[in-house]
């Protein structure tokens, strides 16, 4: 599971960069390429070290619900992503051991 969070998530980035849509440019609110390359570096390695710690990879569908509702909310969402970390709200908010960068989840 926590491979195939790395694979998808690598993925969906590689094909928003060759579409010119990761952030850094002038119309952008994501975060620079350089800080979203950064926050999935770091994100993998504490999904994989929760995951290693306690075998639970996935947060519950009613938590997942919670997060995606908190998320639909902020003003920092753009269309699927957080302008915040850059993540894909979808996949991070499935994942038991992530939190908001802004604290809501």
């Amino acid at each position: 599971m926590v491979l195939s969070y790395i694979i998808i998530e690598t993925l969906i980035f590689v094909k928003d960069f060759k579409m010119g849509c990761c952030g850094g440019g002038r119309n952008s609110r994501l975060p620079s390429l350089t800080q979203q390359v950064k926050n999935l570096i770091l994100s993998t390695a504490n999904v994989l070290a929760y995951a290693a710690a306690t075998g639970q990879v996935k947060a519950e569908p009613q938590v997942v619900g919670q997060r995606v509702d908190q998320c639909n909310k902020c003003r920092h969402l753009e269309k699927t992503r957080c302008t915040i970390c850059g993540c894909f709200i979808a996949m991070k908010a499935g994942l038991k051991a992530e939190s908001c960068p802004l604290k809501k989840w």
